[in-house]
Formats: C-alpha cells, structure tokens, sequence
C-alpha cells in the first residue's frame, strides 16, 4: 500500500503511515448492542431538563409483565449505569413486593439502633395503628389508605401529638421505600393530622417564681434551688442530670442532647441562679446534680424525689403539682425570654431547636397583662 501523502510503500493493514503519520484507515465505532428484551429501556425525555435520561424497567406485578418508571438521570451514561446495576442485582421484582410489614421491619432494623428505649417504644407505638396496613405490598399503598387510618385514630380520642407520631413512622417507611427504590414517592407526606392541638402548657408564673425564690431563701432547700435553675437555662431533665461539674467553663455551661441543634450548645447562667450554680459545683460527686451514691441521677427517681418533692415543700397541692411536670421550667425559660425582648434567634440556640418556629409555637407563651403592657404606650 502507497502512502497518499509522502507515497512511501507501507504495509497493506496499516492504520498510520511509518513515516510521515498521516492516518489511512478509519476505525469505525463498533455498533452498540441492542438491549435483551425484558432489561429495560432508556428514553431520553423532550425539552430542556435537568435529568432528561428516564429509566424504565420490568416488574412482575400479579402474574403480569408491567414497565414503570425507575428513574432520571442527568446523562444517558448515569441512565445505562443505573439500568445495569438494577440488572445486576437481579432483585428488582423481589423489591416491588416488599410489604409495608416488611419494609417497616427493614427500616427500623437500622433506625432503632440509633435510639434510646423510650423513642423505640414510641415507634412501636405508632406501629400498631398502622398494622393494618402490613400485608399490603408498599409499592400499593396511596395517600387516602394512610389518611383513613389517622382519621380512625382521631376518632378514638387520641391526642395531636400521637396522631402526629403515625403520620411521621408511615413518612420514615414511605421514605425508607424511595431511598431503596421500591417506590418513587413519599405519599404519607400529603396526609393531614386534623386532631386537635393540646391547649397551652403550664408554665410558673411570675408570681410563682418569685414565691419559689423566697421559700429557697428561706429554706436554702437545694431541691427547690434545682427547680429554679431549671426555670431559668431551659435544660431539659436530662440534659440537666447528664452535666458535669467540668462541663462548665467561660461562665456558661457546655452541653445537651435529643437533636443535633441541641447537643454542645451553650447555655449562658444568669446571674439570679449564679449562687444555686455555686452550691451545684461545690456538692459531692462528678455530675452537677449527682445521686447519694456520687453517680448520675435516674430522671424517674430524680422527679419523685427531687423535683415533685420540691413543689411539695412549697406549699403545692397535688392538683398543682399534676399540671407542672418538669418540663413546665423550659417552658417557663422560654416565656420569660420572650417576656423580656430576647432575640427570638439566640433562645433558639439556647433552648437547642433545629426550627425557630418550635421555640416559638411551643415553646412561649402569652398572658393578658403582658399583652396590655405591650401596646399601652401605641
């Protein structure tokens, strides 16, 4: 064969001349195989799209070979590497019966691990209003099939707040499902949770907290001294019984726990509880509050012999003690924030809440006085 360009002879297969370069044969792409039926289509969507690339795929649905979507993709390449690994794996029929039951079980196998008893009772809880739902394959279950079963729990009196708990584990599941591709949409997340909202917390009043204080003054009684405390940093029970005398520094305590927000947050002490925090970090053990023993306090035996006890002493009936369980103090906190002009974000920080709208649904409260005191001067 003769070069075209410097007519030296080469050898007849040759791609590139020998000695000036040129290229003398094309190599054509080899042609791409066409997909086995049954594997799985590719279309790449019209229109300008972020993800144009639609995967769809084959599942045995009651005896029937159905196609549905899997997925987009922002390149056809991402689209084939998708359709190979569903392939690969070989489970996608498998996946598309998955159970609500199942699925619920798969969830929490990981989930549950990352929590205490008390939030895993919580869960199961939730669980069993949402039985009924547990043989139904996840990839059926529509938004209304979730809905009937809030709005049955409704009817049978239950609270805002366990209401609000089915509707959150049936999201999780739902979620569970989308993040392993056995459906493609959270449908729980469209329910309504139409039970009525508990009415406002109790909180001490000013009254009662000055009452409170004088009776410590009085007394110098440390039970009352802690419930003081707790009216005045925000700590939950415990956060409170889980701090360490060394956990203070820089004229602020170090600490928390329940939510990212609210672990290692700094919690300021006020100068009104600066000489109970004196009588903390000079009492026996390691913790700030410890037991007889020296160790950490159980928070049951903390509220019955500590906290309860201490309402008790000042002269609170049992009626009142019923309505101002432990965590009346962090609302308290809350309201006298707001009460004095505090910035709305840094009692977020405070109190440890990943949504300011928490702090100040839930956690402030109003009363008439202030409210007139508020706009006298308009």
């Amino acid at each position: 064969m003769i070069c075209k360009k410097c007519k030296n002879e080469i050898e007849d297969d040759s791609v590139y001349c020998r000695y000036c370069g040129k290229k003398l044969l094309s190599t054509p792409k080899p042609k791409k195989l066409k997909r086995a039926n049954g594997m799985g289509t590719i279309t790449k969507l019209p229109g300008r799209r972020r993800k144009p690339y639609l995967v769809r795929i084959y599942v045995d649905r009651d005896g029937e070979r159905q196609r549905i979507t899997y997925g987009t993709y922002a390149t056809k390449t991402e689209a084939e590497i998708a359709l190979d690994n569903i392939n690969i794996k070989g489970n996608v029929t498998a996946l598309f019966k998955v159970t609500f039951g199942e699925a619920y079980r798969m969830w929490s196998e990981t989930h549950f691990a990352t929590l205490t008893p008390k939030g895993i009772g919580t869960y199961e809880m939730a669980w069993r209003f949402l039985r009924p739902l547990e043989n139904t394959r996840l990839s059926d279950i529509k938004t209304q099939q979730i809905q009937e079963i809030l709005n049955k729990a409704v009817e049978q009196g239950k609270s805002h707040s366990t209401v609000s708990k089915i509707a959150l584990l049936a999201s999780k599941i739902c979620q569970w499902g989308v993040q392993n591709d056995v459906i493609d949409k959270d449908y729980a997340v469209f329910c309504s949770v139409t039970a009525k909202k508990p009415p406002s917390k109790e909180r001490f009043s000013d009254e009662e907290i000055e009452a409170l204080r004088k009776h410590y003054d009085a007394t110098q009684d440390l039970r009352i001294g802690v419930v003081l405390f707790l009216c005045y940093t925000g700590l939950r029970i415990d956060e409170f019984l889980s701090l360490k005398k060394n956990d203070y520094y820089d004229g602020c305590l170090h600490g928390g726990n329940k939510t990212e927000k609210g672990k290692n947050r700094v919690i300021p002490i006020p100068d009104s509880v600066a000489m109970i925090l004196e009588r903390l970090l000079n009492s026996e053990g390691e913790y700030l509050y410890s037991s007889a023993t020296g160790s950490k306090f159980n928070s049951e035996n903390f509220r019955k012999r500590v906290y309860y006890k201490a309402l008790e002493s000042a002269g609170y009936t049992e009626e009142q003690i019923k309505k101002r369980n432990p965590h009346t103090c962090r609302h308290t906190f809350a309201s006298m924030c707001a009460k004095k002009g505090v910035d709305p974000k840094a009692l977020q920080d405070i109190i440890g809440h990943k949504q300011i709208e928490t702090t100040l649904n839930t956690y402030t409260h109003t009363d008439t006085e202030w409210l007139k005191n508020a706009i006298k001067d308009l």
